[in-house]
């Protein structure tokens, strides 16, 4: 079972795409970047999602790092729950998003 939701199998794709705890903390992101709502299927559609977007290069690059770090946020959050018994938590989770990544994000004109 999930460690996130215990409501699923565990997969790669379920935990980064389908989980109800990782799609909660993809909104917030999406939110939290300026851009439209994240909804991929598998983990391949997050690790591209910056290509589709009319983005410079420099934005492109800090979004991508943000997703890289959202993805291993998410994956430190299994490894608590099942080696550390730590109960998942969205807040926390953003908070190890935004202060890894505000420096960089914040340096960019996102919303333009």
């Amino acid at each position: 079972m999930c460690w996130l939701c215990g409501n699923c199998l565990e997969s790669v794709d379920h935990f980064f795409t389908a989980c109800h705890f990782s799609q909660t903390v993809w909104q917030i992101v999406a939110t939290w970047c300026h851009i439209q709502p994240i909804f991929a299927f598998h983990i391949k559609d997050l690790l591209d999602i910056h290509k589709p977007m009319n983005l410079s290069k420099r934005r492109r690059k800090a979004l991508q790092a943000v997703i890289m770090t959202v993805i291993w946020s998410i994956w430190k959050s299994r490894n608590e729950a099942v080696f550390r018994a730590k109960d998942p938590n969205m807040k926390r989770n953003m908070e190890e998003v935004t202060g890894l990544t505000w420096d960089r994000w914040k340096s960019l004109d996102v919303n333009t």
